[in-house]
């Protein structure tokens, strides 16, 4: 029954991209044009260097950015793309942002972002401006690289520098993403048209808390419900609402569940699923319901932790 409800989620999905629906976007500075000016900190946490991009600084700091940023945007936007534009975003999240610092709650501002808005594609743009002689500019090194904001994986990437020209920095950099906006268009697409039927990767993480583990309440191979045993009951959660096969990986001690699946883009409502969407199920299961107290942390659209705080 589950499986013809994700078939018909998937059909529904594809009637909606069959009507040329372009996923949403939003254009982000590459981190390598942050690092280059400036608009990155860095912070020794136990040994490992933590990066921390200041878009908001960038964005208030540097209008030229700001300009092309829009200027791009504005292409997308004509061939179809709903834009969020990032200057204004991440001013609606910066007080999380510093809470998150306060807190020691490690999940990046991009992260933040999408689930402020939940962009489909992360446009990241690197561009380098040089002087090119005799009252000229020259894109010297440029690329649009499509990041999928839920698996993080790369959906398109194309680019190249562009020859002197005398026009300003916003016009030379839109010459070069007229250049190449058909490609990334056309990659973009294929990849949310494959989405329609092969379902979204997402990951689905069961962290179990010491307490758990030590009244042997949650144990993968001893612990049963409704007459399976743990490890197989989570297998069965997953693929009966994943489109494809779920993969399902336990750490040695189990006190570790991580669980890779596909979804469908929305749900039968019209709403975007993302992996909060599977921990929520997996918080109503009466199954899990019956064993143990759990509670949700979104990391990000493609990645929720739900932790299984209590035994019942």
């Amino acid at each position: 029954m589950k499986k013809l409800i994700l078939l018909c989620l998937t059909l529904i999905t594809a009637s909606t991209f069959g009507q040329a629906i372009k996923p949403k976007m939003m254009i982000v500075p590459s981190d390598a044009w942050m690092t280059e000016n400036g608009f990155v900190t860095e912070e020794d946490e136990d040994g490992a260097v933590q990066k921390t991009f200041e878009y908001a600084e960038a964005f208030q700091n540097d209008p030229i950015l700001v300009g092309i940023i829009n200027k791009v945007g504005g292409l997308f936007a004509e061939r179809g793309f709903n834009l969020n534009d990032m200057a204004q975003e991440i001013k609606g999240i910066q007080a999380k942002i510093e809470r998150n610092k306060i807190a020691g709650r490690n999940i990046s501002a991009l992260d933040e972002l999408a689930l402020a808005v939940a962009p489909d594609i992360y446009m990241y743009l690197d561009f380098k401006i040089a002087d090119a002689g005799m009252g000229r500019k020259q894109v010297s090194r440029f690329s649009l690289t499509a990041i999928d904001s839920y698996s993080k994986q790369t959906v398109a990437n194309a680019g190249d520098a562009g020859p002197p020209n005398s026009g300003v920095e916003s016009d030379l950099v839109a010459e070069r993403v007229l250049a190449y906006i058909n490609e990334v268009e056309n990659d973009i697409m294929g990849v949310f048209e494959k989405y329609t039927t092969q379902g979204r990767m997402v990951t689905v993480e069961f962290q179990v808390s010491d307490d758990v583990i030590d009244y042997e309440c949650w144990d993968l191979y001893g612990t049963e419900i409704n007459g399976e045993m743990l490890i197989d009951y989570l297998t069965i959660f997953a693929e009966e609402r994943s489109i494809g096969a779920a993969n399902v990986m336990a750490s040695s001690s189990g006190e570790t569940v991580t669980v890779e699946m596909s979804i469908p883009l929305k749900s039968a409502k019209g709403r975007a699923m993302k992996a909060q969407t599977i921990a929520l199920q997996a918080l109503r299961d009466s199954g899990f319901k019956t064993l143990y107290k759990m509670r949700p942390d979104e990391q990000g659209l493609g990645y929720c932790i739900v932790n299984v705080t209590e035994c019942k």
